[in-house]
C-alpha cells in the first residue's frame, strides 16, 4: 500500500513544539517513528518525513526550483494580463466617445495607450527599455539580450 499524505497522517504521530501556555506550534514540526521510549522527543524521525523535508532543502533537485519558478511566472503573466485587460476596459469607459462604442475593439485602446504611454514616459523622463530592465532585475529575472536588425 502506498504512502499518501492522508495515510501518513493517520499512521505517523506528528510532534509539534507548543508554547508554555499551550498555544499553536511555533513553526517546528516533525513526524516521529514510535518506539518504546515514553519521551517522544527521543523517537527517531520517520523516514517519510525526512523525504518530505528533503524536498525543501537547497540541495534537493535543482530542476524542481525551475519548475516552481516557471509556474510562478505563468501565474504572474496571467494575472498581469487580467489586470491589464481590466484597466484597458476601464480606460475605455473613462475616455468614452469612440473608445466606448459597441464596434470598438481592444486594438483602438492599445493604440491610444501606446501614444499616451509614450507621452507619459517622456514627461517622466523614463525610457521603456530601461524600466523593463529595472523590473527584470527587481524580480530576479535575467536580462534579455538586445537584438537589433542590422
Amino acid at each position: 500500500m502506498g504512502w499518501g499524505v492522508r495515510s501518513v497522517a493517520r499512521r505517523v504521530p506528528l510532534q509539534a513544539r507548543v508554547s508554555a501556555r499551550g498555544e499553536a506550534p511555533d513553526g517546528w514540526l516533525r513526524a516521529a517513528q514510535p518506539s518504546n521510549n515514553s519521551n517522544r522527543s527521543r523517537w527517531e524521525t520517520h523516514p517519510a518525513w525526512m523525504v518530505i523535508q528533503g524536498a525543501f532543502s537547497e540541495d534537493s533537485s535543482p530542476e524542481l526550483g525551475d519548475v516552481v519558478r516557471e509556474r510562478k511566472r505563468e501565474v504572474n503573466v496571467q494575472r498581469g494580463l487580467e489586470a491589464t485587460i481590466g484597466y484597458v476596459m476601464t480606460l475605455a469607459a473613462w475616455l468614452g466617445g469612440d473608445y466606448a462604442q459597441a464596434e470598438t475593439d481592444i486594438s483602438l485602446l492599445l493604440h491610444w495607450l501606446s501614444e499616451a504611454g509614450s507621452a507619459y514616459l517622456e514627461v517622466k523622463k523614463k525610457e521603456f527599455y530601461q524600466e523593463v530592465c529595472r523590473k527584470r532585475l527587481l524580480y530576479g529575472l535575467p536580462l534579455v539580450e538586445e537584438t537589433r536588425a542590422s
